[in-house]
């Protein structure tokens, strides 16, 4: 996550502050609504992580990376009870989609969707 695309707050923390912010709000949101619906997570709160660089091409295979690595882990018991969401947006979205495409990371190119 990067502060530019996620970890906007209206506390105005940045960077690591935010996202250890945000945490403890998305465990009470789960826990408000009956706990994770999964007992296989695709990845736990705890995973997740501040990116280490935010603009530019190395910011770019990060996304297509995680994107790749969260494909990867999805097994049958990740759809038992139905569909599974994923709340995304945008370039994080793409690379999900190129990753369940192709199984391999894509060259992101921005002005190009999956084929």
């Amino acid at each position: 996550l990067t502060n530019r695309t996620g970890l906007r707050n209206t506390q105005g923390l940045h960077g690591i502050d935010a996202l250890e912010y945000l945490k403890p709000r998305l465990e009470d949101i789960i826990r408000e609504h009956g706990g994770p619906q999964s007992s296989h997570p695709v990845f736990e709160l705890g995973e997740l992580q501040h990116d280490l660089v935010e603009t530019g091409p190395d910011a770019c295979r990060q996304v297509v990376q995680r994107g790749l690595d969260v494909v990867r882990r999805l097994r049958a018991e990740h759809f038992e009870k139905g569909p599974l969401l994923l709340v995304t947006h945008g370039g994080t979205a793409k690379a999900l989609i190129s990753a369940l495409l192709h199984d391999e990371v894509q060259p992101y190119n921005k002005y190009s969707l999956p084929e």
